[in-house]
């Protein structure tokens, strides 16, 4: 081999070492960074970069913008921003104040409180660590209250709690409460008849309360509340679920009366009365049910309401084991749906049709015995009893075809199957 021939191979065997080289610099580049791979590549030779460029690096995912609740999603500007724990509503603040909006508008659709240390807006939990409806900035309490007067009346805004004792300030003594050392708040306001010094709650029922001299209970909307003072002992007799809240629901006895939530029921026998509680509410197939009927040694009672003509001695409430459990109920003479008479219904073949509630459907309000059907307290004239079955969305079918609430549907196949919306 001549000496331009060793020449051709030396600069070949040149090249090709810088080609692996290269080749090794690119994988780390992309694994180790552009830094490194950058001061690598200066360093085997100026000219590299201009034989091979590496690729352009992708840009670099940003990291999330803070937010005060993580898992919040609000697509017009991600600071900044606090779950108010009503609905989809969130609060937003900025350097002068908070605006109030649905996650999904923009800041303009919002309702815009102005309020000092405004960054400093906060929310003050509770001393085991759940959520309570009071705030802080700066020196200042606050609470989100509704307006019906204005334009955005379906928005919260601001309202400073007057005089609260900002350092001696406790939330969350229940759903709706707090305190300092001068008064008791619910819904932010005032109250002056509470004794803060004496106040304590009572455990499972986050709207009842007491001091020294009552047992109170909270009910009503948020600011739109009532206080009810009970006599001690007050005794639940039905041990309701709670309300979102907190508002109990059910039948309660104090010293001198009986109650149906915070209502009291005028003239029942205070010694013979009884809520009926069979089945138990936890071998029900579904939530949200109450016990409603209840009685004493003169009349029936529904929801607080009394029965007409309903015998005490003989009525029984009635229950499919499901979510209208304690809607219908019976005595010897007839069939009641709350504390309404179904006429012509029989109590001894009685049977509740209704669906089970699933999400997005609607219930079908039926109801029979050995020979009529009924649409709540509606008959259905032909409807045959023996083979009538309830659908959902107001549909039930017999032997003769479909039957839209109390409507028969000839237009309509017996193998319709109404279709479940999901919404």
């Amino acid at each position: 081999m001549n000496t331009r021939n060793w020449i051709v191979v030396i600069v070949f065997l040149v090249f090709l070492i810088f080609s692996a080289g290269s080749i090794f610099l690119y994988t780390r580049y992309r694994s180790d960074g552009a830094t490194a791979v950058s001061i690598q590549t200066i360093a085997l030779g100026p000219n590299l970069v201009s034989l091979i460029p590496p690729p352009p690096l992708p840009p670099a995912p940003s990291a999330p913008p803070p937010i005060l609740d993580p898992g919040i999603f609000d697509p017009y500007g991600k600071n900044n921003i606090l779950s108010i724990g009503i609905g989809d509503l969130i609060a937003k603040r900025t350097s002068n104040g908070i605006i109030v909006r649905d996650y999904q508008d923009p800041d303009e659709k919002g309702v815009f409180t102005p309020i000092p240390n405004a960054k400093d807006f906060h929310r003050l939990d509770a001393s085991d660590g759940s959520r309570s409806p009071y705030y802080q900035a700066g020196d200042s309490i606050y609470v989100f209250t509704y307006d019906i007067t204005s334009q955005n009346s379906f928005l919260p805004s601001l309202k400073r709690v007057t005089n609260a004792v900002n350092f001696a300030f406790i939330p969350g003594l229940t759903t709706r409460m707090a305190k300092d050392s001068t008064h008791v708040y619910i819904d932010g306001i005032p109250d002056s008849v509470i004794n803060v010094k004496t106040l304590s709650t009572i455990p499972d029922h986050p709207s009842v309360f007491q001091d020294a001299l009552y047992v109170y209970s909270i009910s009503g909307g948020l600011q739109f509340y009532t206080i009810t003072p009970f006599t001690p002992p007050l005794s639940f007799l039905s041990q309701p679920p709670q309300e979102p809240w907190g508002e109990f629901r059910g039948y309660v006895a104090d010293k001198n009366a009986v109650y149906f939530q915070s209502k009291k029921i005028t003239d029942a026998d205070l010694n013979t009365f009884a809520v009926f509680t069979t089945p138990k509410l936890h071998q029900l197939k579904e939530s949200g049910v109450i016990y409603s009927y209840a009685k004493d040694k003169n009349r029936v009672y529904y929801e607080g309401v009394v029965v007409p003509g309903a015998d005490p001695s003989t009525f029984s409430p009635l229950t499919n084991g499901g979510a209208f459990s304690y809607y219908y109920g019976k005595d010897a003479n007839a069939v009641y749906e709350g504390s309404t008479i179904i006429p012509g219904l029989d109590p001894n073949t009685v049977q509740i049709l209704w669906e089970s509630i699933y999400e997005g459907c609607a219930n079908s309000h039926f109801i029979k015995d050995a020979k009529h059907v009924y649409y709540k307290q509606i008959l259905l004239p032909g409807a045959d009893a023996a083979t009538f079955e309830s659908l959902i969305n107001g549909y039930g079918r017999d032997k003769n075809g479909i039957w839209q609430e109390s409507q028969f549907r000839a237009d309509l196949q017996k193998d319709f199957q109404p279709v479940c919306n999901y919404g």
